[in-house]
């Protein structure tokens, strides 16, 4: 277990190093007193650039509300917007290769009844034959 006293995050700490001390002051104080001291190291310590969604969400979840000034949260919104684009095109791009390989196994199977020989056709071409002989 880390020493929680002798390793407060500084000022360019990321938002990761928060998130561990928190989970670190919570195992040794528990969760209230654990939320009090990482506000009151916060107010000192805690920077713009700390403050990510990440650990918005994670310390929400402690109950903990980190505020953000309206770039934090249009960075938060960017993000969340890019992440379902990002599932959708993964979806689309699955969805495109099925869809290009079903298309060269059929043109493959079409180029296949043309370049083989039919019984059918066979059999058409025997009977016009037959038909102009007799």
């Amino acid at each position: 277990m880390i020493d929680v006293i002798n390793s407060i995050p500084v000022q360019s700490s990321q938002s990761a190093d928060w998130i561990q001390w928190h989970k670190a002051l919570k195992s040794r104080f528990g969760k209230l007193e654990a939320n009090q001291l990482f506000l009151k190291a916060w107010g000192f310590r805690g920077t713009s650039k700390s403050n990510t969604g990440e650990l918005r969400s994670y310390m929400k979840d402690n109950g903990v509300t980190l505020d953000t000034n309206v770039f934090g949260k249009a960075k938060d919104i960017q993000n969340s917007v890019f992440d379902t684009i990002g599932g959708v095109l993964k979806v689309s791009t699955a969805v495109t290769t099925g869809i290009m390989v079903l298309g060269i196994v059929g043109i493959g199977y079409i180029i296949y009844k043309v370049v083989s020989p039919s019984d059918n056709l066979t059999r058409v071409v025997v009977a016009g034959t037959s038909l102009k002989k007799m």
